[in-house]
Parts: C-alpha cells; structure tokens; sequence
C-alpha cells in the first residue's frame, strides 16, 4: 500500500515488475494493456488486495521499457 500511495509503480525487483493501482469500493477490475500486450487486452488482470489495491507481477527482461495503460471496469 505504501508504494502504491508514493505512487512508486511499476516496482521492479531484478526481472520482476510489479504493477500497482489504488482503486476506490467502485474499482470491480484492473486489466494491464500496452506494449506488452500489443495495446490489446489479453486478460493480464491485477489481483485484488485488502483496501482496494491491485497489483500484477510480471517478469521482464532487465532493459525493458514499455508504455502502458490500466483498464479500470473497461474504461481507459
């Protein structure tokens, strides 16, 4: 939580990037689209946590640099 409130997202550990979004109790789902996924959805949903907070871990090669969007309830 307290990264996501530092807004410090993606957080990367080695190879490991971790995607963070602080939804509000209307935040039903978070999807993960960009470069990645070929600016298409393709299911890289963010799990839910306690206190409407999401996250998405993915591994990436260490040079990566994407641009990215979350679909919030399928909304840009």
């Amino acid at each position: 939580r307290q990264l996501a409130e530092k807004q410090i997202s993606p957080w990367i550990e080695g190879t490991q990037v971790t995607f963070l979004y602080q939804g509000t109790s209307h935040t039903r789902e978070v999807e993960l689209a960009g470069e990645i996924t070929g600016w298409h959805s393709r299911g890289l949903y963010l799990q839910r946590l306690p206190g409407d907070l999401f996250y998405l871990s993915v591994i990436l090669p260490r040079d990566a640099r994407l641009e990215y969007k979350f679909l919030v309830n399928g909304e840009w």
